[in-house]
């Protein structure tokens, strides 16, 4: 996962996507730490307690969605400390999450940037990225140490490249194209 991810982290800084590199340096490595944390968690219980963890924390995820968006325009009037740690705090639970996991946990790491810190779609997703190639390396070598991969699912999922495909195409449609939202705000801004 993480060498597709480095392609897709690629692609976005050949289309000049900017952000700010201490702050995504510093959420990558709390995210290392969530991912490191749940990777470790799920090979230490039985398979029935993850099906429970997986639902807890999408029913989580999708009630702080929910809030998220709601008071996107009252929580970038804060303090931006105080957003911060807020955003800190959920990618420890997202790089949980993904460790234990594997993956889901992009579409909130983008809505907390873009609706606690202020990043464009285009520079959340990018560093989305940066943190999830990190914390994927991290989390792939523990399962790799462990002896719990299953290389020949792996080796065929890099010989069909269908992650490659899937992620070469999101992230040329995401850099071809102004967002949604800012052609929201420039409609919004003219009338």
């Amino acid at each position: 996962m993480a060498a597709f991810l480095f392609v897709g982290l690629l692609n976005y800084l050949r289309k000049d996507a900017r952000v700010d590199l201490r702050a995504v340096g510093i959420f990558t490595v709390v995210k290392i730490i969530g991912a490191t944390a749940g990777s470790y968690y799920v090979l230490s219980i039985p398979v029935s307690q993850v099906r429970q963890a997986v639902g807890i924390f999408m029913l989580c995820a999708i009630i702080a969605i929910v809030l998220l968006k709601a008071i996107k325009s009252e929580a970038l009037k804060k303090q931006k400390s105080e957003n911060f740690a807020i955003a800190a705090a959920a990618f420890l639970a997202v790089g949980f999450y993904e460790g234990a996991v594997g993956g889901g946990g992009g579409i909130i790491t983008r809505i907390v940037l873009s609706a606690l810190l202020g990043f464009s779609l285009l520079a959340a997703s990018l560093a989305d990225a940066i943190m999830t190639f990190f914390a994927s390396a991290a989390s792939s070598l523990i399962f790799i140490a462990s002896g719990t991969v299953d290389y020949s699912i792996l080796l065929s999922m890099l010989l069909g490249g269908v992650n490659y495909s899937g992620l070469k195409a999101g992230a040329s449609a995401a850099t071809s194209r102004p967002s949604a939202l800012t052609l929201r705000r420039r409609h919004s801004s003219s009338a």
